[in-house]
């Protein structure tokens, strides 16, 4: 008897990582909107609207995400987001703001910037939580959209 229980609750264990891994693994990240604003004299506001989509049966939920973003493959800074959740078959929009000096950038990122047209990247890593939100994992995305 005893045996069948520890059967029951490893099978149990087992099934709920394996639904857990395959909701993490089915869930997308795309960059839904970029848009400058607060242009300045010296520096300008970006801000970019992250989409995470959620197509499986099962709640997903974020316990952070940090990430680097680039600008015509030149690096200008780096941003997060921390704890929240993707309801199952849903998408939920994460609005980050980055301001962005014009001394520290790259004189062609400036001028994608003025003339509002440029490839933008982003990279990173998610750590979602699984198994009753006891364990978290480690999921890497890269996501890119043009700006024009």
């Amino acid at each position: 008897m005893t045996g069948l229980v520890i059967a029951i609750l490893v099978t149990v264990t087992i099934l709920q990582f394996m639904a857990d891994a395959v909701a993490v693994n089915e869930s997308k990240i795309s960059v839904e909107n970029v848009r400058l604003a607060d242009i300045g004299l010296i520096s300008c506001d970006l801000m970019v609207t992250i989409n995470f989509t959620n197509p499986t049966n099962r709640d997903l939920s974020i316990a952070s995400a940090t990430f680097d973003v680039f600008i015509a493959d030149s690096y200008v800074g780096k941003s997060s987001l921390s704890h929240f959740s993707i309801p199952r078959n849903s998408s939920r929009e994460q609005v980050i703001s980055l301001t962005l000096l014009y001394s520290d950038i790259a004189y062609v990122v400036f001028e994608g910037i003025t003339n509002r047209n440029f490839d933008i990247y982003i990279s990173g890593e998610a750590q979602m939580y699984v198994f009753y939100e006891l364990f978290t994992i480690s999921v890497p995305f890269s996501i890119s959209s043009t700006y024009s």
